[in-house]
């Protein structure tokens, strides 16, 4: 990235304090409002020409109208230049973004920014819903991965891109579906629209959870499986939360929303190492993603109980698991260790629920290890466990 150091420092702007502060986070490439230019600067914040930009409501530029514009809001800025991390691609920080991003360090907030504008989701319609999804990678074998309760495609995108120049990835959405049948039901259809047998199968929360339900309803669609912070089929949650339920279905979007929030801030946050990446995207997704009526059908699968097979399918698994997990207690983590005593089982130590995030070498590591012992790239295998 072509970072510009001085040219923030004229800015008359809403906010003008803090993109001071952090002119680090952006280049030089800005769009304005009234009159709307794309004006562009060189290294030393000087003008070198603009032209009209379709749209309003953009950020200031610093001083290039020639008059304060404390009034304009800031709305979305785009970062453009070369660098080791992408050629020539533009990153698109709405108010939102740098609002919630302003702590993280630059280098990851632009490789978020970065993955999102490359792989932008598609969208896969079947019985009624619309499941957002993205495909990445070339390699021979389909990984597809499942998110939790509060995440959506791009929470894997630090294993995405780590893993996509050998494997090809699949991730999803979740739409407001509340039955793991349903969940499992539109997976299975994705996968036959795009031509995949069987996959790789990661799920984390409760994408760990369907992933377990998968396995048991369509062994042969899974090649291996990795079960992260997650639980197995019990009544400990249900008595954990008994009346929830009900006392979601008429509290207002709004507290729900702030609630999510406020256990970010004050559990996940702490025990994920005080990652300022993990609490700004878990925050972020409260804004863009998250609704009452989606909270509520991923509750429902969280809570729904359905039968092991009393011969578990043969396929290698692996467990991973965090020994301050605020979400998964010590009494679910042994369960799921009981549950599948075939499983290799690996503590990421004190990392919390969302590692792959805050730890994601590790995690991805893992991942790929274990990929590559129960099935090397490159060794023929048969289309099924």
């Amino acid at each position: 990235m072509a970072i510009v150091p001085g040219w923030v420092s004229s800015a008359t702007c809403i906010d003008g304090d803090y993109l001071r502060q952090r002119r680090d986070l952006f280049t030089c490439d800005w769009r304005f409002s009234s009159p709307i230019f794309h004006a562009r600067h060189d290294v030393n914040g000087n003008s070198r020409g603009a032209s009209r930009c379709p749209g309003e409501g953009f950020l200031a530029p610093c001083g290039h109208v020639g008059r304060p514009l404390a009034a304009v809001p800031l709305y979305y800025a785009t970062v453009s230049g070369s660098g080791p991390m992408d050629e020539n691609i533009e990153f698109e920080a709405d108010s939102l973004f740098v609002r919630l991003y302003r702590e993280v360090e630059p280098r990851l907030a632009r490789s978020l920014l970065s993955f999102r504008k490359r792989y932008p989701p598609r969208t896969f319609s079947h019985a009624g819903y619309d499941w957002p999804y993205i495909v990445a990678g070339q390699g021979d074998e389909t990984a597809l991965l499942l998110h939790g309760m509060a995440g959506a495609y791009d929470i894997w995108w630090q294993q995405i891109e780590a893993l996509a120049p050998h494997y090809r990835l699949i991730s999803v959405t979740y739409p407001p579906i509340d039955t793991l049948a349903g969940l499992a039901t539109g997976l299975l259809a994705l996968l036959d629209h795009l031509g995949v047998d069987n996959v790789h199968l990661v799920g984390t929360s409760l994408g760990g959870y369907l992933a377990q339900y998968l396995m048991a309803r369509h062994p042969d669609r899974v090649v291996d499986a990795v079960f992260g912070n997650t639980y197995p089929p019990n009544q400990i949650l249900a008595r954990r939360t008994r009346g929830a339920e009900p006392l979601l279905r008429i509290l207002p979007e709004g507290i729900i929303l702030a609630a999510m929030r406020w256990n970010i801030r004050r559990s996940l946050h702490p025990a994920g190492g005080r990652s300022e990446l993990l609490k700004a995207y878990l925050l972020e997704g409260t804004y863009r993603n998250m609704s009452k009526p989606l909270f509520l059908a991923r509750y429902r699968t969280v809570m729904e109980w359905f039968d092991l097979p009393q011969e578990p399918p043969r396929i290698p698994l692996m467990i991973l698991e965090a020994e301050n997990d605020p979400l998964i207690t010590p009494a679910l983590r042994a369960m799921l260790r009981e549950t599948y005593p075939e499983a290799a089982v690996i503590n990421l130590g004190s990392v919390g629920h969302f590692s792959y995030i805050n730890r994601p070498i590790p995690y991805t590591q893992m991942l790929e290890a274990f990929w590559q012992a129960t099935h090397p790239l490159g060794a023929p295998r048969k289309h099924g466990p």
